[in-house]
């Protein structure tokens, strides 16, 4: 900033003032950024959590389901629960399919969908072997299939509970990772604003101060004329309106300083004027004395000269 622009307290105090609320506006402007970016993220995240725990969800309901269809298949043969067991079994593979795309799921996660991927196929063919023997009216070997396939289900459960339990563990660490980030920013935001306040107070003690030290000097000098001290004098350098008052105040007691030698001189002059007059009193005074003793003495003689012509 150019010194010169700050030459006036009004110039001054518009810059003090100017520049804490420009501090209080960007500390509003990154703590809404802030809080933004940490919404935006929040959501993102929870987003893609909550769809992975979606499709994991419906992993799991889709597999029992078709196990459970596949059961019933062969406790009764029917068209309705075939077509059941089949639509499930699809929807559990296209539900591991986007789990295996999700943006979210590690390389442990993929490995984990595709092994359950593996057990489910396997699982299919054991039920639909069943299911054939069935059909066929082989129902010991159809029951020793199923007995069979009894195994592979236990291992496909284990492994979608597994699943399960990770994606339950994400969302817990998800969550206290933003909770920390939360915290992080906030911190952030209130150093900021602490940093943004102890600016602004500086800034606003040294407006201040740029005010109240000339100021001091002035009303100083003031007070010395006060007292009659017409030599002191203002010679620091100040701000434009202080500035122009120091020196009218220093021209003012010039003035006062040269009208009370004048009125010094005027009054020595008047004072040798009235001894003067004084004196040339006195002498008159002294003469008229005189004149009268000598008006006396020719009174005197006069009626002396008169007395002496009626004799």
């Amino acid at each position: 900033m150019n010194p010169l622009a700050l030459r006036t307290i009004r110039s001054r105090l518009l810059a003090g003032f100017g520049a804490v609320i420009v501090l209080l506006a960007v500390a509003g402007i990154v703590g809404r950024q802030s809080l933004t970016s940490l919404s935006r993220r929040i959501e993102t995240t929870l987003s893609n959590t909550r769809h992975e725990a979606l499709l994991t969800a419906d992993l799991t309901s889709n597999v029992a389901q078709e196990l459970s269809a596949g059961d019933r298949y062969l406790e009764s043969p029917d068209t309705a629960r075939q077509n059941a067991f089949r639509a499930y079994g699809w929807a559990a593979h296209r539900a591991q399919k986007a789990l295996n795309e999700s943006e979210g799921m590690n390389a442990d996660d993929i490995a984990l969908v595709a092994a359950i991927d593996v057990r489910l196929s396997g699982l299919e063919d054991e039920i639909a072997v069943a299911h054939r023997l069935k059909d066929l009216k082989r129902d010991k070997e159809a029951t020793a299939a199923e007995a069979s396939g009894h195994v592979s289900e236990t291992a496909l459960l284990a492994s979608v509970q597994q699943l399960a339990q990770r994606r339950a563990r994400l969302m817990e660490h998800t969550s206290q990772d933003l909770r920390a980030e939360a915290d992080r920013r906030s911190l952030i935001l209130v150093a900021f604003i602490i940093g943004a306040i102890l600016l602004g107070i500086g800034i606003v003690m040294s407006t201040v101060r740029s005010i109240a030290v000339p100021l001091s000097a002035l009303v100083a000098h003031a007070r010395a004329l006060s007292d009659g001290r017409l030599d002191v004098r203002t010679r620091t350098e100040m701000p434009g309106e202080f500035r122009e008052l120091a020196i009218a105040m220093n021209s003012t007691a010039d003035s006062l300083a040269r009208v009370v030698g004048v009125a010094a001189s005027t009054a020595e002059d008047v004072s040798t004027s009235a001894h003067q007059l004084a004196s040339a009193a006195e002498q008159i005074s002294h003469a008229a004395g005189q004149t009268a003793t000598a008006m006396s003495d020719v009174t005197e003689g006069a009626e002396l000269q008169v007395t002496a012509l009626r004799t």
